[in-house]
């Protein structure tokens, strides 16, 4: 099952907050790329029909169930990048 990093949900929930998004859930929508490498995206969106929902860490989660397969073992984290910055990255379990 999906699940978000208590880490990430602080980042994901003081987001909303400075964007005028509070209330709203965070969408997911993942993509395999030409090598068949799974490329995931968020943001925040109201909830639609037939979404699968989740609540991780206070965070309420959407996404189309086609993306099931794709988030089933996903942990989001709140890391430190190669870059030295901080971000969110899609990691297994």
């Amino acid at each position: 099952m999906f699940s978000i990093t208590p880490q990430a949900a602080q980042h994901i929930l003081a987001s909303a907050d400075q964007n005028n998004a509070t209330g709203l859930a965070l969408r997911l929508a993942a993509r395999k790329d030409e090598s068949g490498t799974t490329e995931y995206g968020m943001g925040f969106d109201h909830p639609q029909e037939g979404d699968t929902q989740l609540v991780s860490n206070g965070v309420t989660v959407v996404y189309q169930s086609s993306f099931e397969d794709d988030l089933v073992d996903i942990k989001l984290d709140y890391v430190k990048m190669e870059s030295g910055d901080f971000g969110f990255a899609f990691v297994d379990q």
